[in-house]
């Protein structure tokens, strides 16, 4: 399978925790945020609503729209400081594994990312198999960075490629199998 075939790219790199945390807020903002905003417009619209009923004498129960308008701000609030618990308890996760290595290997078909094995990791997990990335089932989206590329699998993982590693050979390679293969490429070059 992937292990017969000769990868077009070969990429070995470690990940900070800042670049995790720089690619979990990309994917906040171009995945989480949008909808987070039709949530809150559509939440405050119903909290207006029963506002103006209240105040307008229209309400035909003040204590349900008195109700309605605690738990729309409580939505709200739970909508966006919700991001917030989930970086902070990801960033003391990702202490663990920040000086692990990695290898990703481009293939017509996939992306393979590995951790490189070291006897600590062995010890402590055993073997990690790696992640086989198919295009054509996994459909992940990527985005590029001024200093990083991220795959996305939707609703599952990303991972993060930093370019400081990377030749520039190397990083015109990945470009161009994750915008030619990716679902979605997304470039944001600064």
């Amino acid at each position: 399978m992937e292990n017969e075939k000769t990868p077009i790219t070969k990429l070995e790199y470690s990940i900070s925790v800042d670049e995790y945390d720089k690619a979990f807020v990309t994917i906040q903002k171009k995945y989480n945020h949008p909808k987070y905003w039709v949530y809150t417009v559509v939440v405050l619209l119903v909290m207006a609503y029963n506002i103006y009923a209240v105040f307008a004498g229209k309400a035909v129960n003040t204590n349900t729209s008195w109700m309605v308008i605690a738990l729309s701000l409580a939505f709200i609030f739970a909508i966006w400081s919700n991001q917030h618990r989930v970086r902070k308890n990801l960033r003391q996760a990702l202490e663990e594994i920040k000086d692990d290595n990695f290898v990703t290997e481009f293939y017509d078909d996939s992306v393979k990312i590995a951790t490189v094995p070291t006897p600590e990791i062995i010890e402590q997990y055993g073997e990690i198999a790696p992640k086989v990335i198919f295009y054509e089932t996994d459909r992940p989206d990527a985005i590029e960075l001024s200093d990083m590329f991220i795959i996305y699998i939707r609703k599952q993982m990303y991972y993060t490629i930093p370019k400081r590693f990377l030749s520039e050979e190397q990083i015109l390679s990945a470009r161009k199998e994750l915008s030619e293969k990716s679902r979605k490429f997304i470039s944001e070059m600064k």
